[in-house]
């Protein structure tokens, strides 16, 4: 009798190590993820910014139906950088959000060269503002994310006003 119960027991105790190793794995899985995102997006420090360049695009009639996609170089002074750097710096984790590429037309963006050689993208579509950069994994690697900034967003809405064909948006 004694021996039934011994069994019983131990079939109890393998199934909850066999429950508490799923749920372990799930959570673990879950956590990397959170991980990921959070290592994706690191804070930038101005002083380790190089060199900065900007550009926009702005579509331009040619008549007859033919358009132009002008690209145009912006200056960014010293108090909108600092602006934008803070704003970058204060992007929230659950605002960051890994993607395997950039969709649609790139309107207008800025390049940070770092002195470590690297490089950080903050590009505009219009729609999303992504972020590549190859300093978090490697100089050869490059990562893509979005991230949703409200004062980033208005940053570039404000620098694209009127940028196909005088008009704000695509229609």
């Amino acid at each position: 009798m004694a021996n039934k119960y011994v069994r019983a027991f131990f079939l109890l105790i393998m199934i909850m190590v066999a429950l508490g190793s799923v749920f372990g794995w799930l959570k673990y899985k879950e956590d990397k993820n959170f991980m990921n995102e959070l290592l994706l997006h690191k804070p930038i420090s101005k002083k380790d910014i190089k060199d900065t360049r900007a550009g926009k695009v702005i579509y331009k009639s040619m008549g007859s139906g033919m358009a132009k996609a002008e690209h145009v170089e912006i200056d960014i002074n010293e108090e909108e950088m600092n602006k934008l750097i803070s704003w970058f710096n204060s992007v929230p984790v659950n605002s960051v959000h890994e993607v395997g590429s950039v969709e649609g037309s790139i309107i207008a963006g800025i390049v940070l060269d770092m002195r470590s050689g690297s490089e950080i993208r903050i590009q505009y579509n219009s729609n999303n503002i992504y972020v590549t950069r190859n300093d978090i994994k490697g100089k050869g690697i490059y990562i893509k994310y979005i991230i949703e900034h409200e004062y980033i967003r208005k940053f570039f809405e404000d620098l694209t006003k009127e940028y196909y064909f005088g008009k704000d948006k695509v229609s």
